[in-house]
């Protein structure tokens, strides 16, 4: 299995790991790159199926447990023992999962857009058919291994969040689906900030702004 990723900019290390379909070009394109690499050594992994990663025709490959290898795997090919991580969506699904098995090598967590909770997907999937419909996906562009990550998704990542030791800065669009399940996870995490961003969907939500830079900024450099 090959797993492409980027160490960019210098400092303290962050590793990045972008939602689902997104790439570390999405990350330069939103500006996260820009903002963060001249106080951060980023290390930004595009898990299998994304990026210039392998994408395996085994359906049972893209478990939890197997994008998390993905994710240990780039930090291990670094040279990095231990970093703060920042996570997207699906990125944030694995920071989930990484808090609990591998807490060893993480400082803190930065997640967006994702809970460890089971969660109907389901609104996803219609969007992605919907996108291909309207010709904005390629008819040959094979969309099976996303929706085999959709369907572990949903399952949740099992995490008990009351035992996640490390500080966690927990951000959520206003408008998006797990909202409500956001607010849960950040009274239930023991040392959580929560910022939720009003009238922000899913990805907007990731957008930087005048609101979330600065925070998430100041959150990376006191537990980086």
């Amino acid at each position: 299995m090959n797993i492409h990723y980027e160490v960019l900019g210098s400092g303290k290390p962050v590793v990045l790991v972008p939602g689902l379909f997104g790439s570390i070009n999405h990350l330069k394109d939103r500006g996260w790159v820009d903002l963060l690499s001249p106080e951060f050594q980023l290390i930004i992994a595009e898990v299998r199926a994304h990026g210039e990663s392998d994408t395996p025709s085994d359906l049972t490959q893209y478990s939890l447990k197997h994008r998390m290898s993905d994710v240990i795997a780039a930090m291990d090919d670094a040279g990095i023992d231990t970093a703060a991580y920042l996570g997207y969506s699906m990125g944030s699904a694995i920071g989930f999962g990484l808090s609990e098995h591998f807490s060893e090598r993480f400082n803190s967590f930065v997640l967006d857009g994702a809970h460890p909770y089971p969660k109907d997907l389901s609104w996803v999937k219609n969007l992605i058919n919907d996108r291909r419909t309207q010709g904005l996906i390629p008819d040959d562009f094979d969309l099976t291994p996303f929706f085999s990550i959709l369907d572990h998704e949903e399952e949740g990542t099992g995490v008990d969040p009351t035992l996640v030791q490390e500080p966690c800065f927990v951000f959520y669009g206003g408008k998006d689906h797990g909202i409500n399940e956001a607010r849960q996870v950040a009274r239930e995490l023991p040392n959580c900030e929560f910022l939720q961003l009003a009238g922000l969907g899913h990805r907007a939500a990731f957008e930087p702004s005048d609101e979330l830079v600065p925070v998430a900024q100041r959150f990376l450099r006191e537990h980086a």
